[in-house]
């Protein structure tokens, strides 16, 4: 099972790259200013800022006022980024927790639904690097 801070660290500096190089992508994050954190039971907590187009190094630790807090387990953040369990499901069943504002909850789920077999080829790279 890959470490979700590698695993994060994988997926943004593939985020910016497609920032770079395509335009399509670039806009529908060019307004985005974004502190995320995320609290993950077995591997603590870590965040990482979206803003003009680019994801920000993952740091470990807390962060003063995220626009976004991602709560669950591993095996919950792993599956919902790996496109083998719904988001929509997880936050219904309450094994994933997301504390922000509806607008920032359906970007984030957008995101997640458009990229899924994208970020799933990821995990799969990534273990295979692992």
């Amino acid at each position: 099972m890959p470490k979700l801070f590698e695993l994060l660290d994988f997926i943004r500096q593939d985020f910016n790259e497609r920032c770079k190089n395509e335009p399509r992508f670039r806009l529908r994050f060019e307004r985005v200013n974004k502190l995320i954190q995320a609290e993950v039971k077995e591997e603590g907590l870590m965040h990482f800022r979206i803003a003009d187009c680019q994801v920000s190094e993952v740091v470990r630790g807390p962060c003063d006022n995220p626009d976004v807090r991602l709560i669950a387990d591993l095996d919950t953040i792993i599956g919902v980024l790996s496109g083998k369990l719904s988001t929509t499901v997880m936050v219904l069943s309450k094994k994933l927790k997301v504390v922000a504002s509806m607008q920032d909850m359906l970007l984030l789920k957008r995101f997640l639904d458009d990229e899924r077999d994208r970020i799933a080829g990821f995990m799969k790279d990534f273990i295979a690097k692992s």
